[in-house]
């Protein structure tokens, strides 16, 4: 179940990324606030993990069932999903991938709000929904050989990002949300419908790879996750909104950059420090319990004295370029 974290966080990122654009749109500074926001909480801390990924990647390799790394020019352009995807094969750093696909949606997704005529864009968010389903069908279904490129490409991907976008824009409309509050039992029910199906899908082993995961099997789990956040955000109190309002999952949710960006080679490399085998039977359960408990205190850290201090500077940034652009109109 653990590739389906992606998912979550695909919808999480389409609809908070969405909602922010949605915003954002008639600001004459829209650009440089999305983007200079954007880079401060993103690039500093994945270039400094990915310096030392380089750095310390032949111990990691010596202990871990990966051994290969892409080249530096995938993960300088953020594009270490394609590369993943032309070779068919993972690496030492495979789980930033979904980076990739995030960073890709970026540079698209503004443009298209922007420039989208209002009245226009759910049919456009829906066309392009379609597209990025049909294309990934096609994939999955014409390979000659299995092929991890329907889950890491971004043409294969975006399905998920925009629906969270398409749910932004939902709620932002007044008679969707007074009729997604008056509903909840209804969004409930929903959830139970996809969580069934979602539980049906790992009792029947559909993993990466499969062809009712890569056909159907991302949407219903992007149903499921969209229809939990809609309860969240739209119900007064209830389960849902309980556990997503929990303290220590909000606490999580704060660190869940650094927790993304390391977990993948932080705790073989903590196995190749007391030299032992990070791979199938052999790992130490408990020195693996370890390894994750010292994740969450670097991301503690990280986040105090790097990520939240280079996130307000971007925020102080954005407003710079508002600044001197009042001043420049007022003089006009």
């Amino acid at each position: 179940m653990n590739w389906s974290g992606v998912d979550l966080f695909f919808v999480l990122s389409g609809f908070l990324i969405g909602g922010i654009l949605l915003d954002l749109r008639g600001s004459r500074t829209y650009f440089w606030s999305f983007y200079i926001r954007r880079a401060f909480r993103i690039l500093p801390l994945y270039f400094l993990v990915m310096a030392i990924v380089y750095l310390f990647h032949n111990q990691i390799a010596s202990v871990s069932s990966c051994c290969q790394i892409a080249s530096w020019f995938w993960y300088l352009t953020i594009a270490q999903n394609i590369w993943i995807a032309l070779n068919n094969s993972w690496d030492i750093w495979y789980s930033v991938w979904s980076l990739g696909v995030e960073e890709q949606f970026y540079i698209i997704l503004p443009f298209i709000i922007r420039f989208t005529p209002p009245h226009y864009l759910r049919a456009v968010l829906v066309s392009a929904i379609a597209a990025s389903i049909a294309h990934r069908c096609q994939i999955a279904l014409t390979a000659t050989a299995p092929t991890i490129a329907p889950h890491v490409l971004f043409t294969t991907r975006a399905d998920t990002l925009l629906i969270g976008v398409l749910c932004a824009d939902f709620v932002r409309d007044h008679a969707i949300s007074e009729w997604l509050r008056r509903n909840v039992s209804k969004l409930y029910i929903s959830l139970a419908i996809f969580g069934a199906m979602f539980a049906t899908m790992l009792v029947m082993r559909w993993s990466i790879g499969t062809i009712p995961l890569e056909t159907i099997g991302y949407d219903v789990i992007a149903a499921f996750y969209i229809l939990a956040l809609l309860i969240a955000i739209t119900e007064a109190r209830g389960l849902v909104s309980w556990v997503t309002l929990a303290s220590p999952l909000q606490w999580l949710g704060r660190r869940a950059y650094f927790i993304f960006l390391v977990h993948s080679y932080l705790p073989p490399y903590v196995f190749y420090l007391v030299g032992k085998r990070f791979a199938g039977s052999e790992a130490d359960w408990g020195l693996l319990a370890a390894s994750f408990v010292i994740v969450l205190g670097l991301a503690e850290i990280s986040w105090r004295y790097f990520e939240e201090p280079q996130i307000k500077i971007g925020h102080r940034l954005s407003k710079v370029r508002l600044s001197v652009g009042s001043i420049f109109l007022t003089r006009r």
